[in-house]
């Protein structure tokens, strides 16, 4: 009796040892998580009450990409008590044509390196003494590049750099600016080229930017702007007789009213202040925007040097 009694006892043991470890095998509900998230929305309803025909209408009308079941997936289901019915479908919708596993999140695309070259050439001006206004490129209101107007007196001034740009869709806009001291103050005569400069930044080795602004010497009206962008020496885009008609081109208001004396504007201002155009206006409304006095200032403490020096 003795002897049949340790043999029960044993026998139990080993019954138990066996569930330990089937139970250690399996996923227990807290460990088991649902990789796709359909997966995780239908554990979701099954756990909020939803019916089983009402789930299984959910699946069958929107009909999502399900990533195939594994193994694990079934035992959690069912420990989690989805019904039957629900995991037959989704087993079903994951074998469907073009069920794909979930797509794993899109990599962070860093800057884009750009090489920029940056040319100006002036027109011969009829007064031999006054020197041509500067060229200013900015880009989404901030300062790119300037050339000074001694450096494009009737030769070609061009500089050349790299500037970085994250992937998108960046504005120019080229500005022919005049400055000079009067009265312990800065006075600004500044005209904005009509047409932008639009680029799309896209990401890849090698991309560079051309920019040119050549007047006729002859001094016929004609569009002085061009530009291009290449990659790897292919040209991807180019713009030839770009910026319309430099007689018609607007004064920019806020360097206009910088101008303006004690006494109110005079003749010359109150026709420029007729034809302007605000410096916001000139970004369609973007985040950001720098105020155009901040950005005079910055020129100021710059004395309006060559940018960005060699």
């Amino acid at each position: 009796m003795a002897g049949s009694s340790r043999w029960i006892v044993a026998a139990l043991a080993a019954l138990a040892a066996c569930a330990a470890a089937a139970a250690a095998e399996s996923p227990s509900p807290a460990a088991w998580a649902p990789r796709d998230p359909i997966v995780a929305d239908v554990v979701r309803m099954s756990a909020g009450g939803v019916s089983p025909s009402a789930m299984v209408e959910w699946l069958r009308r929107t009909r999502p990409a399900v990533a195939p079941l594994s193994a694990d997936d079934l035992i959690g289901l069912s420990q989690a008590e989805v019904p039957q019915e629900v995991i037959t479908e989704l087993i079903a919708l994951a074998e469907a044509p073009g069920a794909v596993p979930p797509a794993p999140p899109a990599a962070a695309v860093g800057p884009v390196p750009v090489r920029w070259t940056i040319s100006y050439r002036a027109a011969s001006e009829a007064d031999a003494d006054e020197i041509p206004p500067d060229l200013a490129l900015y880009l989404d209101g901030q300062l790119l590049a300037r050339i000074p107007g001694a450096k494009a007196d009737d030769r070609r001034g061009t500089i050349a750099f790299t500037r970085p740009l994250p992937p998108g869709t960046v504005s120019i806009r080229a500005l022919l600016e005049r400055h000079a001291p009067r009265d312990g103050a800065w006075r600004y005569e500044t005209r904005v080229v009509a047409e932008p400069i639009v680029l799309e930044v896209t990401p890849g080795p090698r991309l560079a930017v051309s920019i040119e602004y050549l007047e006729n010497w002859l001094g016929l009206p004609r569009p002085p702007l061009a530009w291009s962008v290449s990659r790897d020496d292919e040209v991807l885009v180019s713009r030839e007789r770009q910026g319309g008609d430099p007689r018609r081109w607007p004064w920019l208001c806020e360097d206009v009213e910088a101008g303006v004396g004690p006494r109110g504007p005079g003749s010359v201002q109150r026709v420029r202040l007729a034809d302007c155009v605000r410096w916001a206006s000139l970004w369609d409304g973007a985040a950001g925007i720098p105020a155009r006095e901040l950005v005079r200032r910055e020129a100021e403490t710059q004395e309006f040097a060559e940018f960005p020096q060699k």
